[in-house]
């Protein structure tokens, strides 16, 4: 895959502390896939956030079915998401992810919305500064031409795994509500259509192996429990995910991409796992 092995992926602010399955080093990433990984500090998207001035909330809220909270909360989303536009400019990027609890602590701002909207528009984000689902992210976005979905495992049984995220692009309806854990700002809840092929996959920490499935997304009975979008997706083996953990993020496109995924794979040079 010509694009990953030249892209330049933006790490901003570093990687959340428990990620204990997503920390690889800048030599690694360029040894196993070629891309550069480059590093920003955090103050430097704070100092950018704060220099963004009144935005134009009209599409986002204007395209949502619903909005829980206040319009402010959306204007700071979308003027951190324009602040990150402006340091993937700066910098040449082709990919981004964010330490984003962070900005919590900061600004009282989640990064949600913003890396949603940079999904949605095919620009590959993650947060939390997953390095390895970050290059998964980019791989499926780059290989497929869709937006892709970075969810959390939060449920394994034997007939599938439920993801939930609060940063799903905006492939369907929509809602705007708090994010989960803070209780703050903004995150996404997006419908995903039940009944239609979805692709699962993710690369191995030490970035040698791609693990990857094709399953079917089925119903789920929403939960304020959770984050705020979530995705059931029925697969063959999905015991896998517990038995053999490469990490709790997994990157989900709608669609059977396997071939597409298993070839592009090979050609970087990554095992191919089946869940």
């Amino acid at each position: 895959m010509l694009k990953l092995r030249s892209a330049r992926l933006g790490l901003i602010g570093g990687v959340s502390e428990w990620l204990i399955y997503s920390r690889v080093n800048r030599e690694l990433v360029e040894k196993r896939i070629g891309a550069r990984l480059i590093e920003i500090p955090m103050e430097e998207l704070i100092e950018s956030y704060r220099e963004v001035g009144d935005v134009d909330t009209g599409v986002v809220m204007r395209s949502a079915r619903s909005i829980s909270i206040p319009i402010e909360s959306v204007k700071n989303s979308l003027r951190l998401y324009h602040a990150v536009k402006k340091l993937i400019n700066k910098y040449g990027l082709d990919a981004v992810s964010i330490k984003c609890f962070d900005l919590i602590k900061e600004i009282g701002v989640t990064a949600c919305l913003a890396l949603s909207l940079l999904n949605t528009e095919g620009f590959p984000a993650s947060c939390e500064g997953d390095v390895p689902l970050l290059i998964s992210m980019s791989l499926g976005t780059w290989v497929t031409s869709k937006p892709v979905f970075m969810g959390n495992v939060t449920y394994v049984d034997d007939g599938g795994v439920l993801l939930a995220h609060c940063t799903a692009p905006l492939i369907g309806p929509y809602e705007l509500l708090t994010h989960f854990e803070s209780g703050l700002s903004t995150g996404i809840r997006v419908e995903y259509p039940v009944g239609e092929k979805a692709t699962l996959f993710r690369v191995s920490p030490d970035l040698t192996k791609m693990r990857l499935g094709v399953g079917v997304i089925e119903g789920v009975d929403w939960s304020s429990m959770l984050c705020r979008t979530q995705v059931r997706v029925k697969l063959e083996n999905p015991l896998k995910i517990l038995r053999e953990p490469m990490g709790n993020h997994y990157a989900l496109v709608l669609g059977d991409h396997y071939e597409d995924l298993y070839m592009a794979s090979r050609n970087l040079d990554l095992a191919i796992d089946l869940v």
